[in-house]
Order: C-alpha cells, then structure tokens, then sequence
C-alpha cells in the first residue's frame, strides 16, 4: 500500500477531489487530516525503516559479516512489504551468512 500511496499520489489525490464537494468546510477539514495521516504514516515507515536496518547492521558487524552495510539496507527496506519481505530479505543474509562461515552449497 505504501508503494501505491508514493507512486500515484497525484492521481488519488485528483480522484479524492472530484469526490467531495469543493465548497464544504467539512470536506477541506477531513482533507487536512486525511493528508496528515498519510504523512504520519510515511514518516513513521520511514523512521521504522532507518531503526531496523541501523540495528541490524550493529547485528550483522557484530557477526563480521560481508556486505554488513548492503544487507542491513536490504533488511531496512524489507519493512514495506510486510510478512513477505521479511523472508525475501532472510535468504540473502543467510546464503551470504553461510558463505562467509566457509560452508558451501
């Protein structure tokens, strides 16, 4: 949802405006808070975003592993796509994890 809310913006703001009246008070005030809301959510995205990939790298470097700062990035992204990138950024970590322990596949 993120991802659409960023991407097409302008279109579902365009698409909110030919809804509600233009003349309304009431309208203009839930446009105000609607607007807040979404940027709140953003922000905090995006703040969640920062902590989980600056910790994981402290966990990764921790650990010495390779490419600590590439894969706490990746981890950091992960965020957005909830359950799914979770386990998408798992299996990098783990392949690169296991090749730097010198195990092979």
């Amino acid at each position: 949802m993120t991802f659409f809310l960023l991407k097409d913006k302008q279109q579902m703001l365009n698409a909110v405006r030919r809804v509600l009246p233009k003349n309304r008070i009431l309208a203009a005030q839930v446009w105000i808070e609607v607007n807040q809301q979404i940027t709140n959510y953003i922000r905090g995205k995006v703040t969640e975003m920062v902590i989980v990939g600056v910790f994981t790298y402290f966990v990764f470097a921790f650990f010495d592993l390779r490419y600590s700062v590439l894969l706490a990035v990746l981890v950091g992204v992960s965020v957005l796509v909830p359950y799914v990138g979770a386990v998408l950024a798992t299996i990098p970590v783990i392949v690169i994890a296991l090749f730097s322990m010198g195990i092979r596949l």
